[in-house]
């Protein structure tokens, strides 16, 4: 079974679990206020599975029976209403717990009468579902199409930098030129990003989602970009798994310096800056004992920033040990989707690393993870939307 098809199967039990729960309650609370009509919420709520459901329960039909599956087979529309009934759902699953835990607290332990509670619990609940539903619906489409800036300052332990000239990054990740990521929103992304003014540009990988017919809209977006000190690219994921020679040709073509595993120096004013770009994906990982290599390579340089797709742990340590300044990463989308569960947020992403999105000081290395600008499975972002990073070291 692809892997795509997997995964939102795993998604949509996941969906269903919270659905049925939230329906039942809903139903209950409902009759409690006397507004309950049996035709009027089962034709609903059918209606509701029917829409949530069609995209994975077809995309499972057609591969059992022909062997194969594709999300471009659907409408952007269809795939993006069921990831909303996800979010939805799950949302609205702390609610009605929350309902419950109140009936029953009040209800057994200050032995408030049943039928008043109960007709105020559900009106309440309704009301509750009501206002989930219109939040939810707006924060996705406002976080799936906004961009944040992310300005972060990093005051460098030593005093090389004339305090009058600091070096301003711009960080950025994620493209995934792909039919849901538009022409129009990269450059409307890569706008942003040179907005900044930035002296020199990071790019963390994964510039397109599969194949490479996207490929030339996304370097070329990337070459409109004119920092001083350039714009500078390692490999994601989707770009090893699509053909890296054929990307990192038509980014050399527009201008964009490709690293892979390897090291280079700027010059910054009167200051040398070491710039280490390593391959770490899935497929493939630096072997430790070349990146050690590359982090103890010296040329006088006052500082050095790392920067790669991924960063496991171990990649983070030796970093750290190698007394590295910067690590710039990607991969994680910022969680992309994360769900308030009792109100903390969640995403699968946390099961992979800690370090999902934002920035964090360790020791004296400054590690950031950006949230980038593309999808993976679903075309929506939820608590996490696109981002450039801005890091100013003074």
């Amino acid at each position: 079974m692809p892997w795509p098809l997997r995964m939102t199967l795993l998604i949509s039990a996941i969906t269903v679990i919270c659905m049925f729960y939230n329906a039942l309650r809903i139903h209950w609370y409902t009759k409690q206020t006397g507004l309950y009509q049996h035709h009027i919420f089962w034709g609903i709520f059918s209606t509701v599975v029917v829409v949530i459901f069609a995209y994975p329960l077809s995309g499972w039909l057609i591969n059992e029976s022909s062997g194969g599956f594709s999300r471009e087979w659907y409408p952007v529309w269809m795939i993006a209403l069921f990831w909303f009934g996800f979010i939805f759902n799950t949302v609205l699953l702390s609610w009605i717990l929350a309902a419950d835990f109140i009936n029953a607290v009040l209800t057994w332990v200050f032995r408030i009468r049943r039928p008043q509670l109960q007709t105020i619990l559900g009106l309440a609940v309704l009301a509750v579902s009501f206002i989930v539903f219109f939040y939810t619906a707006s924060k996705t489409i406002y976080d799936t199409n906004r961009v944040k800036i992310e300005t972060i300052m990093f005051e460098h332990p030593s005093d090389y930098f004339d305090e009058n000239r600091s070096l301003r990054i711009a960080h950025i990740s994620e493209i995934h030129a792909d039919r849901y990521t538009s022409p129009e929103k990269i450059n409307r992304y890569i706008q942003r990003t040179g907005e900044q003014n930035p002296d020199i540009v990071f790019v963390t990988g994964d510039l397109i989602s599969s194949g490479l017919d996207y490929v030339e809209i996304a370097t070329e977006a990337l070459g409109s970009i004119n920092p001083p000190l350039g714009v500078h690219f390692v490999m994601g994921d989707h770009d090893y798994w699509s053909g890296q020679d054929q990307i990192a040709e038509s980014l050399e073509e527009q201008g964009v310096n490709v690293l892979r595993d390897e090291n280079q120096w700027i010059d910054f004013g009167d200051t040398t800056i070491k710039i280490t770009g390593v391959t770490e994906v899935y497929s493939t990982s630096i072997d430790r004992s070349l990146l050690r290599e590359l982090l103890s390579e010296t040329n006088g340089e006052q500082l050095s920033i790392l920067f790669s797709h991924q960063a496991p742990d171990d990649l983070i340590t030796i970093a750290q040990e190698s007394g590295t300044d910067v690590l710039l990463k990607g991969h994680t989308h910022g969680g992309q989707i994360r769900i308030p569960l009792f109100f903390r947020k969640f995403t699968a992403a946390s099961m992979e690393t800690d370090y999902v999105i934002g920035h964090w000081l360790l020791d004296d290395m400054l590690l950031n993870v950006n949230s980038g600008l593309g999808f993976t499975l679903a075309p929506l972002r939820y608590n996490a939307p696109a981002e450039v990073s801005v890091i100013e070291i003074n």
